[in-house]
């Protein structure tokens, strides 16, 4: 959401704002939201998949994290 909202020139209740009143590029900046939304909750199980191994698994332990870091 960052870059589009610097390209949208504001943030998203702005853009709402801009586009209730009728600004044809808030309009066109929402949807552009709302597709970006869509192709986001289609790409979040894969997403998952492919991010699990890094995913949070349980307090780290000293021990651990020197094994980790010393590959012993």
């Amino acid at each position: 959401m960052g870059l589009g909202m610097a390209l949208a020139a504001g943030c998203p209740f702005r853009l709402m704002v801009r586009a209730a009143e009728g600004e044809l590029s808030a309009i066109g900046a929402f949807a552009g939201v709302v597709i970006g939304i869509i192709i986001f909750a289609q790409m979040l199980p894969w997403l998952a998949h492919v991010f699990a191994p890094y995913t949070y698994h349980g307090p780290l332990t000293f021990p651990q994290l020197i094994h980790s870091l010393t590959g012993g």
